[in-house]
């Protein structure tokens, strides 16, 4: 039964490879028609990335390229690697940026910055979703923090990938449901518009991005 199981992963990596493949090819054409070199630079980014990623899916945002790379090939690589990093559900804490540089080879590094809300909780204090795999919780230090006796410190993550919104809970002592469903560690969908309880803390999630 095992192997059975290790080609099911296999087929199911191959086919998100495929289509990550084409999620790059369509943004970067939709920018500049006629360079597919482009969509090739994005994808060898997005592997530079998915060996720099770490056990909480944080990767690096502000990525040194070769003086070669156009500066009107930017904005179409900053898009294509933007959608290729919510396709995959990976955090990032800065805005994408592309910087052409003396740089021989592809170089990648974290860096903190604004970012627009993909998705905010309708509640009490109106919370914004902003970091990709966003930590929900009481504490100070969460991403996004909830006052609220009956929420844990770090109580629950939600994030987007491949066009949905997952949740998971984090080990809370009061537990989080989505729609009435308890949450486990196992991810669980979150639909725009569902209610999600964060120990006695009520919200209803409104996903507000285009990614």
């Amino acid at each position: 039964m095992a192997p059975a199981a290790t080609f099911c992963f296999v087929d199911v990596m191959r086919q998100l490879e495929r289509r990550l493949e084409a999620v790059l090819e369509r943004t970067a054409n939709q920018f500049f028609r006629g360079t597919p070199h482009v969509a090739e630079l994005a994808g060898s980014i997005v592997r530079v990335l998915d060996l720099s990623v770490d056990s909480n899916g944080l990767v690096p945002n502000r990525i040194l390229v070769p003086e070669s790379v156009t500066a009107e090939s930017v904005p179409a690589l900053e898009a294509a690697i933007q959608t290729a990093i919510f396709e995959r559900g990976w955090r990032i804490e800065g805005p994408i940026t592309v910087v052409p540089s003396s740089t021989r080879a592809v170089s990648v590094v974290v860096e903190r910055g604004p970012l627009d809300p993909w998705g905010v909780l309708h509640g009490p204090g109106e919370p914004q979703l902003k970091l990709n795999r966003s930590i929900i919780g009481r504490s100070s230090t969460a991403d996004v923090v909830i006052d609220d006796p009956s929420v844990s410190r770090f109580h629950a993550r939600m994030w987007r990938q491949d066009e949905r919104t997952l949740c998971v809970d984090l080990g809370s002592s009061n537990g989080t449901t989505v729609d009435g469903k308890a949450v486990g560690s196992t991810p669980m969908e979150v639909e725009h518009g569902s209610s999600v309880q964060f120990g006695a803390g009520r919200f209803r999630f409104e996903r507000i991005d285009d990614a």
